[in-house]
């Protein structure tokens, strides 16, 4: 949270002085203070038939402006301005509804009155904004919420504080807008990955000539709105680089380290607020098989890299 105190109207010598006797706590004018609240991650942002404000990122920014004890009256206007960061790339997303001054990157919350005396001096807002990427975002970045506030001036608008930012967060993003297209519209990512307990092959041991290897993923889906829930299979396909981290080399796998596998998961789930979509998480474990035999001293260089070639998602209907 960002706090602030302005003092009006007394040269910076008296305000010194009066400092060493008062501690400052009577000569403040206002005092504002800032926070932008917690955002939940995941978010899900869906273009068309989700439940109420799914189609944008909503945040909310906490606001709040007091009288000093000698001051009479104070008004000013004030406003909040927003942008959302792709964390990975250290690029602002495109946002519906930007503000024509400040560019595509920026939407500006509506402008609050403030006017405070003695009988209402303080006041305390709930300043909201609606983020509405208009370029699709990757469930295998993170995003970050950035926010400004501002206080009217003759010169314009100025900031008050530096710039706040929310916590990261991943973002399942449906960008269909159009119930029973030809796409299953199923988003996916890879949660966590870990070797088996064993860390070492036996070429002449079918059951030791392999590494294991677990994967916890997560699919989600968005689709046929306007329809009743159904199910389909979808297939995922995950491919796997397995690398002497001293030298960088990939070692070939069987398969080319290509794992396939197939799972249900319904077109949506309805409640009370909405319908949002459905989620199928599962708990993989396979094996990955060198073709060449390694040598011995490169085992603890090891590791084991995931690339998701989407949970490839077979999206014909056909």
């Amino acid at each position: 949270m960002f706090k602030r105190r302005h003092y009006f109207g007394l040269p910076l010598t008296l305000l010194i002085v009066l400092g060493a006797f008062f501690l400052g706590e009577s000569l403040y004018a206002i005092e504002e203070e800032f926070k932008l609240t917690e955002i939940s991650n995941p978010k899900y942002v869906i273009a068309e038939g989700g439940s109420k404000d799914s189609n944008a990122i909503m945040i909310d920014t906490l606001f709040s402006v007091s009288l000093g004890i000698d001051e009479k009256s104070y008004g000013a206007d004030y406003r909040v301005v927003g942008s959302l960061r792709s964390v990975d790339d250290n690029e602002l997303i495109k946002l519906d509804g930007a503000d024509r001054e400040l560019g595509p990157n920026f939407v500006v919350s509506k402008t609050e009155d403030v006017f405070l005396n003695r009988e209402k001096p303080r006041l305390n807002k709930i300043i909201s904004l609606s983020l509405k990427p208009s370029e699709p975002l990757s469930v295998q970045k993170s995003y970050q919420v950035e926010c400004v506030l501002q206080k009217s001036s003759r010169a314009g608008w100025i900031d008050i504080f530096k710039k706040s930012e929310s916590n990261q967060f991943k973002v399942y993003h449906f960008t269909s807008t159009k119930s029973g297209d030809s796409e299953w519209n199923v988003k996916g990512s890879i949660e966590d990955i870990s070797w088996g307990e064993r860390t070492y092959l036996l070429k002449t041991d079918s059951a030791k000539d392999h590494f294991d290897v677990n994967v916890n993923a997560i699919l989600k889906r968005f689709d046929d709105w306007n329809l009743p829930v159904s199910s389909v299979e979808v297939e995922v396909i995950f491919d796997y680089d397995l690398v002497v981290r001293d030298s960088n080399k990939n070692i070939d796998l069987l398969n080319e380290g290509i794992v396939k596998n197939s799972f249900p998961i319904a077109s949506y789930k309805p409640t009370v607020e909405g319908k949002i979509p459905a989620i199928r998480n599962f708990l993989f474990s396979f094996f990955i098989l060198p073709y060449s035999s390694l040598q011995s001293v490169s085992y603890v260089f090891l590791s084991l890299i995931p690339r998701l070639i989407f949970f490839h998602i077979n999206k014909s209907r056909n």
